[in-house]
């Protein structure tokens, strides 16, 4: 029961404490003038995330503030300004989907959503010293409470391994369903997503440590982009040279 608490606890943590992400508030004013003294505070779950969100002038404005996926979000307008009428306002969530609008008599902000944080394969070795197999043995690997790994053992020879989805930070645990006839003669590690090894340890071992995934950029995994380069005369470039950054 405290080992199930105990993911429980920190499955939640994960989520509220570190699966935030910027949401965008947009502002308009249809005269273009600024939204003239109209202020409002963005509040997330009760407590305030963006405070005097305005357009001091212009016709449009944002601000981003912070929220998690289920997180409730309201407007509370301290100030609906000169002309109220000339107001609007929209919401984008963590993915750029547009989730509330309205106007100075709205408050409902929508429910906040981010993207999924993003998993890679992470690797579970296997041994055995005598080269026989586990002999029965199995075990399930466990990520944030969940199976994600079920009934991993080897059948037979010295060596075996088998791989099982994680994101950063989330948090790896074994379950031995099974020690099997022989549990002195098994080993076990864990990768990570970029081949760094994490944990080890044998049946009496539970603690598959943190994972880790590989920097993306914005747009995905990296790939390989090409330089071209001309020389309109022919000649080369004659001693110029780029970096590229």
């Amino acid at each position: 029961m405290k080992n199930i608490t105990t993911s429980l606890f920190c499955l939640l943590f994960s989520v509220y404490c570190f699966g935030q992400c910027s949401h965008t508030f947009n502002m308009a004013d249809s005269y273009g003038d600024g939204w003239n003294g109209a202020t409002v505070n963005i509040i997330v779950n009760g407590v305030i995330a963006l405070e005097g969100a305005t357009i001091t002038g212009g016709s449009s404005g944002s601000e981003t503030f912070e929220a998690a996926t289920g997180d409730t979000i309201e407007l509370d307008w301290t100030n609906t300004g000169s002309w109220p009428s000339e107001i609007s306002w929209t919401i984008d969530d963590g993915e750029g989907t547009q989730i509330s609008s309205g106007n100075t008599s709205n408050t409902n902000g929508g429910t906040a959503f981010c993207p999924p944080p993003t998993t890679c394969s992470h690797t579970f070795n296997m041994a055995d010293s005598y080269g026989d197999g586990w002999n029965g043995a199995t075990v399930n690997i466990i990520v944030n409470g969940v199976i994600a790994l079920e009934g991993a053992t080897i059948t037979g020879g010295s060596s075996g391994s088998e791989t099982f989805e994680a994101a950063t930070g989330d948090t790896i645990e074994l379950d031995w369903t099974n020690t099997g006839s022989w549990p002195s003669e098994i080993s076990w590690t864990i990768d990570d997503g970029e081949g760094t090894q994490i944990s080890s340890g044998n049946t009496s071992n539970t603690n598959g440590g943190t994972a880790f995934c590989p920097t993306e950029t914005s747009s995905g995994p990296s790939c390989t982009h090409t330089f071209n380069m001309a020389d309109s005369y022919g000649d080369g470039w004659n001693g110029a040279t780029v970096n590229i950054i």
